[in-house]
């Protein structure tokens, strides 16, 4: 081999590694400074975001370009290694979200607004590319390192504790002076909105869960276990449901990844007893500073408020001692199959008797025999905040829609000019409130980018989770953003989709994806 010809691979994979190093750098500041970023306090946080967000990708896509074209004489020996290979399925899904989002605007009546997405929360065709791009950028030449989530992590910390102080009345930034009274109780920290807030601090909590719960080094299993405390006060204290759902989903779907060993099953046991005492702290605090604190109401409110709380939380505390004393003389740490198939069975159960409970408080007519819950269990118009009432509304326009428009929707981010025209007086009159959201991203989304734009982005997350499973079942770095991902998208089911919260969980996603690569250092 000619001298020439080595000097060139020799430029080649420098530019590679600088183009590497642009990439975590990005992806670094996407996760530690993007949260924490504001500029006029809440009243320009989503431009502020969304500003944020883009420039910091569009720059990384210029760092690149320098990195792997301009530092290199030969132009034409260029050659994107970790780019340049066979499609696997979340490309082809997320090619496909993207044309979806595309035909979606060239259909629409709209289409300056459907691609700037500027009448609603700039969710438009020009973020969708903005996602392709970071998608192309951070899946294939992110050289993912185990850090990035501890860093993550840490600036989650400083969010949580932050949005805490906002239970306590604190206000230390003087993030709302000039609001509106009415307005005051409904934000917290540096996200936005209680609903925005409680999203990404149930990714935090994934997070921390899934690497506490396969810790080995004490000093780190220390580290997740505060952020364990630290994030189960804040997703209480943030006071939204959606929360709710992202822990549900999370303490269900964690065991599957978990009970293939002890101290799975210890450590996840000790999160459940963490939860309880978390709920039993925050009672304390309401009865010692109650002139101070804000109502706590929703499902934590009332367990909050039971009279019960303290013998459960000393119940899961036994337990917690019961499985370790038991486990102290036990040789090895694999369980086998069978704490698997028990709790596959457990949810089974469950899922059965939530099925027949919901039957039993709507169709049957019996929700008042369940008393405080029954406002969670029986679905109408008002439930969730009227979420019943504008979901009925959009499947209405949907089943409306002309066959291409079910295919491809109305336009990205246009709901709210759909409703504003056709549907002003009926919701001015149900309860004088504008919908601009279908407060629910999957039905958001079958209305403004269509079936095929919606089953593109589901098969997407469902896809990018099953292949970081698959190939890095090993490494708990990787598969912490798999658990981070399902809480968001659980909680996605009664939330919007905006350029705060989302552009995280895509960053983590596609982390995962890169950790997939040949070139990780997940070490």
């Amino acid at each position: 081999m000619s001298r020439k010809v080595k000097n060139k691979k020799v430029d080649s994979v420098s530019n590679m590694r600088w183009a590497n190093l642009v990439v975590y750098i990005g992806t670094f500041v996407l996760l530690t400074i993007f949260p924490l970023v504001y500029h006029n306090y809440y009243f320009d946080i989503l431009v502020t975001k969304y500003t944020f967000y883009y420039c910091t990708i569009l720059t990384m896509l210029v760092g690149v370009l320098l990195a792997l074209v301009l530092k290199n004489k030969d132009y034409t020996y260029v050659k994107w290694k970790n780019v340049k290979h066979s499609l696997i399925l979340p490309d082809i899904c997320m090619i496909t979200l993207l044309v979806a989002a595309i035909i979606s605007t060239l259909q629409s009546d709209f289409k300056y607004e459907s691609f700037w997405g500027n009448e609603a929360r700039y969710n438009g065709l020009f973020l969708w590319l903005i996602y392709g791009l970071a998608y192309l950028l951070i899946s294939r030449l992110l050289k993912f390192k185990n850090r990035l989530m501890d860093f993550f992590l840490l600036a989650g910390i400083l969010v949580c504790l932050f949005g805490m102080t906002d239970y306590f009345q604190l206000d230390l930034l003087n993030f709302k002076v000039r609001m509106r009274e009415t307005q005051r109780n409904d934000f917290a920290s540096t996200i936005g909105n209680i609903n925005l807030y409680t999203a990404y601090v149930a990714m935090v909590i994934a997070a921390a869960m899934t690497l506490f719960s396969t810790a080995k080094n004490k000093a780190k299993m220390v580290f997740y276990y505060v952020t364990i405390v630290i994030s189960f006060l804040a997703i209480i204290m943030g006071r939204s449901d959606n929360g709710y759902l992202a822990l549900g989903a999370l303490f269900t779907a964690l065991p599957f990844y978990l009970f293939k060993t002890r101290t799975g099953i210890k450590r996840y046991v000790i999160c459940l007893a963490t939860l309880l005492s978390t709920v039993w702290m925050i009672r304390i605090a309401n009865i010692i500073w109650a002139e101070h604190v804000l109502y706590l109401d929703s499902v934590f409110g009332i367990m909050s408020r039971s009279d019960k709380l303290l013998y459960i939380v000393l119940i899961a505390w036994l337990l917690v001692a019961i499985i370790y004393i038991w486990d102290r003389k036990k040789a090895g740490d694999e369980v086998g199959k069978i704490p698997f198939r028990l709790w596959s069975a457990f949810i089974i159960l469950c899922f059965l008797v939530g099925i027949f409970i919901l039957y039993d408080a709507n169709i049957a007519g019996n929700g008042a025999r369940y008393g405080s819950m029954s406002e969670y269990l029986v679905f109408g118009d008002s439930w969730g905040t009227d979420r019943g009432f504008v979901w009925k509304l959009s499947m209405n326009h949907y089943k409306d829609f002309s066959f291409v428009r079910k295919l491809f929707g109305y336009g990205p981010d246009t709901f709210g000019i759909l409703t504003h025209y056709s549907d002003f007086d009926t919701m001015v009159e149900y309860n004088n409130t504008i919908f601009e959201s279908a407060h629910n991203e999957y039905i958001h989304y079958l209305l403004t980018i269509g079936l095929v734009g919606l089953s593109a982005y589901v098969m997407l997350i469902l896809a990018s989770c099953y292949e970081i499973l698959r190939k890095c079942s090993k490494e708990p770095y990787a598969i912490a953003t798999v658990f981070a991902v399902l809480a968001y998208a659980a909680q996605a089911t009664v939330n919007i989709a905006q350029p705060i919260v989302t552009p995280i969980m895509f960053t983590l996603l596609m982390a995962g994806l890169s950790a997939c690569n040949k070139n990780a250092e997940t070490s």
